[in-house]
């Protein structure tokens, strides 16, 4: 679907045109009412919607594929105010001046409203700003105003603030990026502008971004969160603020669960389990954005399990406890790892391979054991103890279901 520029307010028929077609293919739609592409659009992004922004998405709103696709959910937005407000605190005051300098479809605006005295908008897209205006209006925001225009040229022009957020864009002609440096606009060369214009700054990085090259390639960078939604790595989140304190930590949603470090000090040592793992113990895995930000020293011990001798991203406990953070899978059987007997073993089994510290990638196993991926059960190959004397172990497991 081609984009077109379309002001929501302007033409106030769209939302009868789009409530007598719910649940058409928007491709179906086009064909018959050719050059509607904005309804077309909304008939493909509803649907998602009602599951990306649950407490926010109403008949009225509008979208567009490429702004809902770079838009944060509603649960990480609001984590993102969440921590604007509690970084905030620390000052014995209230969240004054906000500026979002990549406002998009709006949706961190509208979180970042709602713990904030005035918030600027800025987005240099008119029509993206349109339909973020729309969107404000039919929830009631107030305190709001609206900037068509880039960082770069907006930022001399606008008051001090309290906080800053940007999250650059990442998208590329002709690749994905995902480096400061590559993306639009250059955090590097507008963080002393940044710096000089607001108290803190809240700054969105690509999950996949290095957590020791930010300290580096900025200053003053001390809070740094991992954010997870339903066990996926969703965005990391840079803080400078002189009030917030100087640590790592994972967040993982929509449990809420916060497992922090300080990124000053040596990681809290868990006891190691002995690397004799037998039937009957639990293995635990991690949630994405604890291993991301590398506390799983912190969580071991928050949560009562051990590491397992060589490993940094399983946990084995021996109560059948629910840990949140954490899938929990109950070990059957455990073997060495001999090729042929357990490919005899398992040839024709339908399951789930996880290598960990491995010398063979899982893919791999997966026709070295003659079997395919599948839900009977879990599969755990793990290499444990020193590298020297590295023992591989094979785990059969099952994956607990707890009662919610």
């Amino acid at each position: 679907m081609s984009k077109t520029a379309f002001d929501p307010s302007a033409d106030t028929g769209w939302i009868h045109r789009l409530s007598a077609s719910q649940g058409l293919d928007p491709v179906r739609y086009l064909l018959n009412n050719p050059g509607d592409t904005f309804v077309a659009e909304q008939l493909h992004c509803y649907p998602r919607a009602a599951k990306k922004f649950p407490g926010w998405h109403q008949t009225g709103m509008a979208y567009t594929k490429t702004s809902f696709e770079q838009s944060s959910g509603e649960i990480a937005a609001r984590n993102k105010a969440r921590m604007v407000a509690e970084i905030q605190s620390a000052w014995n005051t209230g969240t004054g001046v906000l500026i979002d300098l990549s406002g998009g479809l709006g949706v961190d605006t509208m979180a970042f409203a709602e713990v904030a005295q005035q918030v600027h908008y800025v987005d240099p897209d008119p029509e993206v700003l349109a339909l973020a205006r729309n969107n404000h209006r039919l929830h009631g925001y107030q305190n709001i105003t609206y900037h068509c225009s880039t960082a770069e040229d907006i930022l001399h022009k606008l008051p001090d603030a309290d906080w800053i957020y940007i999250d650059p864009s990442r998208r590329n002609p002709k690749r994905r990026v995902f480096l400061l440096n590559d993306s639009q606009p250059d955090v590097p060369a507008l963080w002393p502008i940044m710096r000089q214009k607001a108290r803190s700054i809240m700054l969105k990085l690509s999950p996949m971004y290095d957590l020791s090259a930010i300290r580096n390639e900025l200053d003053g960078i001390s809070q740094i969160s991992v954010v997870s939604v339903n066990g996926e790595v969703k965005e990391i989140l840079a803080v400078f603020s002189p009030e917030s304190v100087n640590l790592t930590e994972a967040v993982c949603l929509p449990e809420g669960l916060r497992i922090m470090a300080d990124a000053g000090m040596e990681p809290l040592h868990a006891h190691y389990f002995i690397p004799d793992i037998k039937s009957g113990n639990l293995i635990y895995r991690p949630d994405a954005a604890i291993l991301k930000a590398g506390v799983m020293k912190e969580f071991a011990n928050q949560a009562g399990l051990k590491t397992i001798s060589g490993l940094n991203s399983l946990l084995v406990g021996q109560d059948n406890l629910r840990v949140p953070g954490a899938d929990a899978y109950s070990i059957t059987e455990v073997h060495a790892y001999k090729p042929k007997q357990l490919k005899k073993m398992l040839k024709g089994s339908k399951v789930n391979i996880h290598a960990y510290s491995f010398p063979v990638k899982a893919e791999d196993l997966y026709s070295i054991f003659g079997v395919k991926m599948g839900d009977q059960f879990d599969v755990f190959c793990v290499g444990t103890g020193s590298s020297g004397t590295k023992t591989l172990t094979v785990m059969l497991a099952t994956r607990i279901a707890y009662d919610s």
